[in-house]
């Protein structure tokens, strides 16, 4: 039709403004997100066209690390020097929660420049195989510990040991060959620390040696996005009665055998990192 008009010239496509004006022709007589006009004897509302810049991206929050300088003062006046980490368990760039502890005199003994560069080496606690369908606050989370044959040759077999923490549980693991899982972590790496220092929450008044505060949980609820694995139960009865099977307890967790023969498998040659004796 425009060719026989000879009007094809001045045709162009309506931009979204003009579209805009020809649909809602009084932006300024509504709010921002719809625009009226009249249909008849009726008044009809529709969403007028989007002409600005996409939204942007939903904003994660990011932990705020504290200097090295009062990280490590931290570290120092911690009894329990109580860490959440996010811990890479793969090739794929998995990452999981962990909880774990500064092993802070070992760390300075091996490597003194940890106190410059935030490069500890942390002891990882699990879970009690017994708790965990209980709520977050009534979980025992205890050291864990391998045969020392399986720390130096770990094999997918290798056995997790948990003893119960005590004065005494350190004497107990020597005398039973046990060492706890140790890894290395740069605690000031955006990508590894999610809170701590921090430490075992007081129960009844009484200081505990393995029970996490929910003040603690909250804030590790917050960085969700840095890991993968799911975090424990909030929602269910806090009333709990702990029965297990001794102080020392025995058992074979097939995620855990892998992530300890990855590890050794990504092991450097750094003599630093050569910390079993």
């Amino acid at each position: 039709m425009l060719a026989q008009t000879n009007q094809c010239a001045a045709f162009h496509w309506p931009s979204l403004s003009e579209l805009n004006n020809d649909i809602a022709p009084f932006p300024w007589a509504d709010d921002s997100e719809y625009e009226r006009y009249m249909v008849g004897d009726s008044i009809s509302r529709i969403p007028v066209l989007t002409t600005g810049p996409p939204p942007a991206a939903p904003n994660h929050p990011i932990p705020s690390i504290p200097a090295i300088h009062l990280l490590t003062a931290a570290i120092i006046r911690s009894t329990d020097c109580l860490f959440f980490v996010s811990h890479s368990i793969g090739a794929n760039d998995a990452r999981e929660w962990r909880l774990a502890r500064v092993a802070f005199n070992d760390s300075v003994s091996i490597y003194p420049s940890c106190m410059l560069d935030g490069r500890f080496l942390f002891e990882f606690y699990i879970c009690h195989p017994a708790n965990w369908r209980y709520n977050a606050v009534n979980q025992r989370y205890w050291i864990q510990f391998h045969g020392r044959e399986d720390m130096l040759h770990p094999l997918l077999t290798t056995e997790t040991h948990l003893v119960c923490p005590s004065d005494t549980s350190d004497d107990h693991a020597n005398r039973h060959n046990l060492l706890p899982f140790w890894k290395w972590l740069n605690i000031t790496h955006t990508d590894t620390y999610i809170h701590g220092s921090f430490e075992f929450a007081t129960v009844r008044g009484r200081k505990s040696r393995d029970r996490i505060c929910q003040e603690d949980w909250d804030v590790l609820r917050q960085h969700t996005t840095m890991f993968q694995n799911p975090l424990p139960a909030f929602d269910v009865p806090t009333y709990s009665i702990h029965v297990d099977r001794g102080a020392h307890v025995t058992y074979h967790d097939q995620a855990l055998a892998n992530a300890i023969c990855f590890d050794a498998s990504q092991k450097s040659i750094n003599p630093q990192d050569n910390c079993y004796p």
